[in-house]
């Protein structure tokens, strides 16, 4: 039972931590989205940095090669972000875009005391934001500022306004300038992946023929190790400073060590209830992500079509687990069977006289 504990404890740390650590701190988390911002040119062409959005058009991320300093101009066109040859980040405190690039929406307020003249016109004062010479952050000229859909557009197509978009930057104190365009991506329908997160549950009861905890456990296991990587994948895909989620690898990574025991021991109320944390832990996973059902644009380098499939097979097959796990009658609690036969028999007893002589007292 220690080991029940265990497991125990460990799903309530996992059900904390999604709570806790779903959405990180300090900015908004990438996550699936309609649109889709991408760098199309660097002028001049320069090998001391590398450019590119990542989270659809979350976030974006500059990596500067050692040796090379290289400053991003904020909104109104003064210095905002340097990175230094040795690989330190800093960000100028006099520059509105400290503040505002902190949300997607820019729905951080800038001091008082800090406008764009003090961006353009006062000495920046630096602050440490980061090491190792990348860095990424909410750029507002690169995506679209607002929950709603921008009017006058069709989706499928670059939105005009962002035809290009541009952001100016010194490279070892040469101008470069990055462009990129912002595209409005067509509707996905979540029907195909509902459609397949029910075949996944009919199939797991069709082999597990109602009943097998042997073919729960086996499903769950497949269906935890593809939901491993493909975590995993979608944790590299996102830079530290744009916050990925550890959940997308804890998560299933319970999940794994747990089926492995419900395999093991599937025919015991151990194996079980192993079996159902683990089903718990991946369920918890599908859910965190199921929007990713919905949108166009994932956050992921993994292609879309093979992380939508984990998230809806690792939904059809946490499901169908269940109800083999609980339909095993395994996790009923048998009593030892009582031989009714041979209680006395009262009424007989008294009947014949067999409770013995009464005594009189009188």
């Amino acid at each position: 039972m220690r080991i029940a504990r265990l497991l125990v404890r460990s799903a309530f740390v996992a059900l904390l931590a999604l709570l806790v650590l779903a959405n990180p701190a300090g900015a908004d988390p990438a996550k699936p989205g309609d649109f889709k911002s991408t760098v199309t040119q660097i002028n001049p062409p320069t090998d001391a940095i590398s450019l590119k959005v990542v989270g659809g058009d979350g976030f974006l991320s500059l990596k500067v090669q050692p040796g090379h300093e290289v400053i991003v101009n904020g909104y109104a066109g003064g210095p905002w972000l340097r990175v230094r040859k040795d690989g330190v980040v800093e960000e100028n405190q006099l520059s509105p875009a400290t503040y505002l690039n902190a949300r997607r929406y820019g729905t951080t307020p800038a001091p008082a005391n800090v406008t764009n003249e003090t961006e353009t016109t006062q000495p920046p004062q630096w602050k440490q934001v980061a090491t190792g010479g990348e860095f990424a952050w909410h750029d507002h000229r690169i995506h679209w500022m607002s929950p709603d859909d921008p009017p006058n557009a069709t989706r499928g197509q670059v939105l005009p306004q962002f035809d290009p978009w541009k952001v100016s930057l010194t490279v070892d104190g040469q101008p470069v300038e990055a462009q990129g365009q912002l595209v409005w991506e067509k509707q996905e329908s979540p029907i195909p992946w509902i459609a397949l997160g029910l075949l996944s549950f009919a199939a797991v009861l069709f082999l597990g023929k109602g009943r097998s905890t042997f073919v729960a456990a086996i499903a769950v296991l497949i269906a935890s190790l593809a939901a491993l990587q493909t975590g995993i994948v979608a944790y590299r895909s996102i830079p530290k400073a744009a916050g990925p989620n550890p959940l997308e690898i804890i998560l299933p990574s319970f999940a794994v060590f747990a089926a492995i025991i419900g395999l093991v021991l599937h025919r015991k109320p151990f194996g079980v209830i192993a079996i159902l944390a683990s089903l718990a832990s991946l369920t918890g996973w599908a859910i965190m992500r199921i929007a990713a059902l919905f949108h166009p644009v994932l956050p992921t380098d993994l292609p879309f079509w093979l992380d939508r499939t984990s998230t809806a097979i690792a939904v059809g097959i946490s499901v169908a687990a269940a109800v083999l796990a609980v339909r095993s009658g395994a996790l009923v609690l048998r009593l030892p069977d009582l031989d009714f036969d041979d209680e006395p028999q009262i009424g007989q007893d008294v009947a014949s006289g067999e409770l013995g002589e009464r005594t009189d007292v009188s």
